[in-house]
């Protein structure tokens, strides 16, 4: 095993030693440890529901007790008592389920390691004692392994229920104004590539092009005939305009899977000098998230405006986007963003 292997299989199995009459599970508690005895002695005591005699059942060293499964925990069918002091090597199921979702080699490495132990060993009756262990610690294994795999199932279920509900809100939106149409769009893509050009994993990548796709959903609760106005707005229109920021915060506040995305959301219309809205914010004081998409949604405001067969829209509107530099946009993003283009990773 590797080290960080071995430190990480340190915090989830110990060897501790109990005194006689020590509780250590209940009948009818959700246990969270397997134990295995390396000596000593103790007793499981059954209490049938309907009230008939107890039963009890003896374990020494090499047996093994408590809750193992970590697909379905069922409640200890007994109480289990230190009957006379015992040594016990105890696997928590908590501690390396987490360390397994950390890194799911573990589960395998631990098996692994139960077995080169036995190797190791020159007394027969504990290398028998560790085999027997480094079965119980193989099903243990496979158990955690289906675990990750079940996870990953789930998460990519999640990630799909996530996007449906983006596509809900961006049929929304779009639905309030006919030129707000492939805008989210566009501004997903931009600012995706500009994660990837600053070195954000995938990851958070994606979920740039996601707060990207949504950032302007607080306009589903303006009115349509303030959203689709193509004239000069008044100032009572601009200030209920600005609203929409705060809207669109609250709609994804309490929705578990989209608040990551309220940065995006809250803060895209901040500016780097401060005269942004809704709080004023400035410079590094605004999240990196809404610095980001500002740059994506400025420079395809400033595309828009021209035809898309126009072959010399994108210079000019990447010449008018560095004119924001410092003013409404993060300078160091913005220039992130004008190498790509330069460099032809912008695809318009």
């Amino acid at each position: 095993m590797q080290p960080e292997q071995l430190a990480a299989v340190e915090s989830a199995a110990t060897v501790a030693a109990f005194l006689g009459g020590e509780t250590l599970l209940q009948q009818g508690q959700i246990g969270q440890a397997l134990y295995y005895v390396l000596s000593g002695a103790l007793e499981g005591r059954t209490t049938p529901a309907d009230g008939s005699a107890p039963t009890t059942q003896e374990f020494a060293r090499g047996d093994y007790f408590g809750e193992m499964a970590v697909l379905e925990p069922a409640p200890s069918p007994a109480t289990y008592v230190v009957t006379r002091p015992s040594r016990l090597l105890v696997l928590t199921q908590v501690s390396l389920t987490q360390q397994m979702r950390k890194d799911p080699e573990l589960a395998i490495a631990v098996a692994r390691e139960a077995g080169r132990r036995a190797r190791w060993t020159n007394v027969s009756p504990e290398a028998e004692e560790l085999r027997s262990l480094r079965q119980q610690m193989l099903v243990y294994a496979g158990d955690l392994k289906k675990v990750y795999d079940e996870e990953r199932t789930r998460a990519a279920q999640l990630r799909e229920a996530l996007m449906d509900t983006v596509r809900v809100l961006m049929r929304a939106i779009e639905s309030k104004d006919p030129r707000q149409v492939g805008h989210g769009s566009r501004v997903a893509r931009y600012a995706q590539l500009l994660a990837r050009e600053v070195g954000w994993d995938e990851e958070r990548a994606v979920q740039a092009a996601i707060g990207g796709l949504i950032h302007d959903v607080g306009q589903v609760g303006l009115r349509d005939s303030l959203v689709r106005k193509t004239g000069p707005l008044t100032r009572d229109e601009i200030a209920e305009m600005r609203q929409h920021p705060d809207l669109g915060a609250r709609l994804l506040s309490g929705i578990k899977s989209l608040e990551p995305l309220l940065p995006y959301v809250r803060y895209h219309h901040e500016s780097f000098d401060g005269t942004g809205y809704p709080e004023g914010l400035r410079g590094q004081h605004i999240p990196i998230e809404a610095r980001l998409v500002a740059v994506a949604d400025a420079f395809d405001e400033l595309r828009a405006v021209s035809p898309p067969n126009d072959a010399s829209a994108t210079e000019r509107a990447i010449h008018d986007l560095r004119k924001l530099s410092n003013e409404r946009l993060d300078p160091e993003l913005l220039g992130a963003f004008v190498n790509a283009y330069r460099a032809g990773r912008l695809v318009v």
